[in-house]
């Protein structure tokens, strides 16, 4: 299957670097109209079996999904929008973020490459109340799960430890802080809840059930449209501010 990221310039090469380890992938930069009053908008893209959006003008996005393939849109601006690309191609999907991305649409190309990247998936050993082990089973298509992952293992599992996992998720995110349908904080929780399921049920203790219980709270006011501020912030004495 051939994947083309066709970003504002955003996306940036790690996606690039991230997916051609899968599939051959091309990477299209698309500069931004001079003219924002253009009434006929057209864009020159590769031919591709799936195309991943990053970019974050709607004309410029409508465009794309005109093109009649398969797409996963980055940045969807809304429902309004979402519902019109799929007007006019049904083989569009919008998730939440994209690495909440998972392979149960009705589109096999893009459940083939959800199979690959999106939702993340772990596999964890803990041993005397640390993480020894943190292993990537499919993360998000920028590279943020694999990079943050790595500076888990051999630090104590604690609130305060998956609390700087989902800063350094933010950090390495690449969708915008607080963005209307995609933001960085919602990929923060994201990780931090499957990170959380994949612990061995032995390593759970109640401080770190009642985390979760804080986690789920938070990401479910999110996704109701409650407004969501920072959850994780920089632990005190932590190098990494």
């Amino acid at each position: 299957m051939n994947v083309c990221i066709v970003s504002a310039g955003r996306l940036g090469e790690r996606a690039f670097d991230e997916c051609r380890g899968r599939f051959p992938t091309e990477y299209v930069v698309i500069e931004p109209p001079e003219d924002t009053f253009i009434d006929d908008i057209s864009i020159e893209v590769p031919a591709a079996d799936l195309y991943l959006s990053d970019l974050r003008s709607p004309d410029r996005a409508l465009a794309l999904v005109q093109r009649g393939r398969p797409v996963v849109l980055g940045v969807s601006f809304g429902p309004g929008f979402v519902r019109q690309a799929k007007s006019l191609n049904p083989d569009v999907v919008a998730p939440e973020t994209v690495c909440s991305l998972e392979p149960t649409t009705w589109c096999e190309p893009i459940n083939t490459f959800a199979r690959a990247f999106g939702r993340p998936l772990f596999s964890v050993e803990v041993r005397d109340g640390r993480l020894t082990c943190v292993e990537v089973l499919r993360g998000a298509p920028c590279g943020s799960t694999s990079s943050a992952a790595a500076e888990l293992v051999g630090q104590p599992l604690t609130p305060a430890t998956l609390r700087r996992f989902g800063l350094r998720i933010e950090h390495h995110c690449s969708a915008p802080r607080l963005g209307r349908t995609c933001d960085t904080e919602t990929a923060g929780l994201v990780h931090v809840r499957e990170l959380l399921s994949a612990l061995p049920i032995h390593a759970v203790e109640n401080e770190l059930r009642a985390f979760r219980t804080e986690i789920d709270r938070t990401y479910y006011e999110s996704a109701d449209g409650s407004a969501l501020g920072p959850m994780f912030h920089p632990v005190s004495g932590d190098a990494s501010r």
